[in-house]
């Protein structure tokens, strides 16, 4: 009883610290500097309150850098066994709250938990404690993320508020995105001013945040669209960014020496810009003659156009000629599977969008396999092309050096160009014609077979640049081009001989040897940091594109499935693949591509079976999409296994109680 008389006459930190202790963070410091000689205290405010560096303390006092040094390290240490233990009291509400917000905490907040405003002597403090990590960010945040993981998270935000779909977002879902992207928890007035910060957004009276100036043009667009909820004309859309004067934003993206003085000018190209970002953005389709629509707007569902697509494209395989899209209107209908609002605008611009499809004049289109065109076929186009060009070209030049009239989607272009016998790849996606190398075939018979037998039969892979210099003391009757031009042309013939494996950075091996699987692996993941999440047949065809792969989709399939049990690739549900590097928000952006195989996943019987991993990513995903009955019925899948440890049971369930808000709050 004694003892709680007199904690309540002193205080808690007087009673346990003596009757001098310090009672705030700003008292400690005080203390603490007060404790130290005044050239000490002089070392001591320069470098942990004024912020200088060692370097400019040390000209200062005439001193070496190194002697500065070994002084604050010496000051520290005194001032941590004197007041380590007081400051650690005085400054664990704060280390607590850090570790709940995910790592950051704005001034006022630390000025709450400590009293203490200055976040340099809050710093000071932290020193005191041992906590060397703590840094300022931004003259207003305190923060022990170091500033390339501070940098790393605040750009998921930023991809996530650019990519959520909206212009408007209420500040409480800006709150759930970062707590869900970056583990961020903070308040809506810390939140707000991190926002202002980081990207100069404001927060409305009505607490609604406007991002559209941290999304591409494409997205905004689709953004007003989405919001529209209703075809629109592109004309009309274009008075709304006249009128809100975002036009010049827009067409500034690629249009940087337009007169915004010229109102004609200012809104011809700002139609111009719109009609052109409409037929590209993947949410957005032709709806009628200059109007377009929101996927979401559409009088069905995204999955039920996709079907009719797949109707129409088999429809028209082996049709050599072309066909119209109101005759395979009357074909949808006359098969039972007639959509009433399905129009030819829309048909043909959802068609125009398979690789399967040539896209050709008013509504009509073919197929890219059996159409042909006055007796030509794209095989022909493409080797004409190949035949003329001055300089190797890549897909994307060789397509556009179609004749025009006829539209070919790039994969068909990409399909043609790995297999025909008269392309030759020279990595880095580039092509030319076989022809264009200037030997007969029996030089390049003769090239191929003696740098086969060159090559290191254990597989070790070679330099195509070491095997050149080879090949030129050792076929001195052909001549081969030097450095990097030789390099090219050496990688291309051989990545057309089955014994051998051509790999990146113009590397060869003998595919019977053990060691040319080195090859492969950096293939595969290279190509996966390219496209983050990928089927099997996806990776083939990255590494058939930049690296000239010959091989069959079973190799990389039992390629990927051995990578996997190593730790190189990780192997997601429905044997989707990506790198185990991959950060969680990159992985949840890339799954919205395989959003139908995800979801798949929930039809399989053996779903209580899948790895935890695997559960859990897919809860999270299903969550991330506000797919909130999925999510938990996944949820409870996993509560269920005996195998979920105690730390992934809690984490899940905060998961869970967040949707069972969100759903309540609906």
């Amino acid at each position: 009883m004694q003892a709680l008389e007199t904690v309540a006459d002193l205080g808690l930190v007087r009673y346990l610290y003596g009757e001098n202790a310090p009672s705030n963070i700003s008292a400690l410091v005080d203390c603490a500097l007060e404790t130290v000689s005044e050239a000490d205290r002089e070392i001591l405010t320069y470098r942990l309150i004024d912020r200088l560096t060692l370097e400019e303390i040390a000209q200062r006092r005439s001193v070496s850098r190194e002697r500065i040094r070994q002084k604050m390290e010496s000051l520290l240490d005194i001032l941590q066994k004197k007041f380590g233990n007081i400051a650690r009291y005085l400054l664990a509400p704060l280390v607590s709250e850090m570790i709940d917000t995910g790592g950051l905490l704005h001034c006022e907040t630390v000025r709450a938990l400590t009293g203490e405003m200055d976040l340099k002597r809050v710093q000071f403090g932290l020193l005191v404690v041992g906590e060397d990590t703590y840094h300022i960010w931004q003259q207003e945040f305190l923060t022990n993320l170091s500033r390339d993981e501070l940098v790393m998270r605040l750009g998921s935000l930023r991809e996530a508020l650019r990519t959520s779909g909206k212009i408007n977002i209420p500040i409480a879902d800006v709150q759930d995105l970062a707590e869900r992207n970056i583990g961020i928890r903070l308040d809506i007035a810390s939140l707000s001013r991190l926002l202002a910060v980081a990207w100069k957004l404001e927060v409305s009276d009505g607490g609604h945040v406007t991002i559209g100036q941290l999304m591409r043009v494409g997205d905004r667009l689709a953004a007003m669209l989405r919001d529209a909820a209703r075809p629109m004309h592109f004309k009309e859309v274009a008075d709304i960014c006249l009128s809100q004067g975002v036009s010049t934003e827009i067409t500034s993206e690629d249009h940087e020496d337009v007169d915004a003085t010229d109102p004609v000018s200012r809104r011809t190209l700002t139609e111009h810009v719109l009609y052109s970002h409409f037929l590209r953005h993947e949410d957005i389709f032709l709806w009628e003659r200059g109007t377009f629509v929101h996927v979401t707007a559409l009088p069905f569902s995204r999955e039920r156009l996709k079907a009719i697509v797949e109707w129409c494209v088999r429809r028209i395989e082996g049709e050599p000629g072309p066909i119209s899209t109101q005759f395979l209107l009357q074909e949808l209908k006359a098969s039972g599977l007639e959509e009433p609002r399905l129009n030819k605008y829309l048909l043909k611009n959802a068609l125009s969008r398979h690789p399967d499809i040539v896209r050709l004049r008013k509504d009509l289109v073919g197929h890219v396999v059996s159409f042909r065109e006055q007796g030509v076929t794209l095989s022909d186009r493409i080797e004409a092309v190949l035949r003329h060009a001055k300089h190797p070209l890549s897909s994307i030049e060789i397509r556009q050096s179609l004749p025009k009239g006829t539209e070919y989607h790039q994969v068909s272009v990409n399909a043609l160009l790995y297999g025909a016998n008269f392309v030759l790849s020279l990595g880095n996606g580039k092509y030319c014609h076989i022809d264009s190398l200037g030997y007969s075939a029996a030089e390049r018979e003769q090239i191929m077979e003696q740098a086969v037998c060159l090559l290191p039969g254990d597989g070790t892979p070679v330099s195509a640049s070491l095997l050149l210099d080879q090949l030129t003391a050792s076929i001195p009757g052909i001549h081969l081009p030097e450095e990097k031009q030789g390099c090219d042309l050496l990688w291309a013939l051989l990545r057309l001989d089955e014994r051998v494996e051509c790999g990146r950075k113009h590397l060869l091996a003998l595919k019977s040897g053990e060691k040319a699987r080195d090859l492969l692996e950096g293939m595969i993941v290279e190509s996966l940091e390219k496209i983050v999440v990928a089927f099997p047949r996806d990776v083939l065809r990255e590494v058939v594109n930049y690296y000239g792969y010959r091989g069959a989709e079973s190799t990389i399939s039992a390629a990927l499935i051995r990578y996997g049990d190593k730790g190189i690739v990780r192997r997601l549900p429905q044997s989707l693949y990506c790198l185990p590097s991959i950060d969680d928000t990159a992985l949840m952006d890339a799954l919205k591509l395989h959003d139908h195989t995800i979801r798949r996943t929930l039809e399989d019987p053996a779903l209580a079976d899948y790895l935890l991993e695997d559960l859990s990513l897919i809860a999270r995903y299903l969550y991330r999409q506000e797919s909130f009955n999925e999510a938990l019925r996944v949820l409870d899948i996993l509560f269920t296994r005996a195998d979920l440890p105690e730390e992934q049971r809690r984490s899940l369930k905060r998961l869970w109680m967040a949707i069972r808000q969100k759903q309540e709050g609906a």
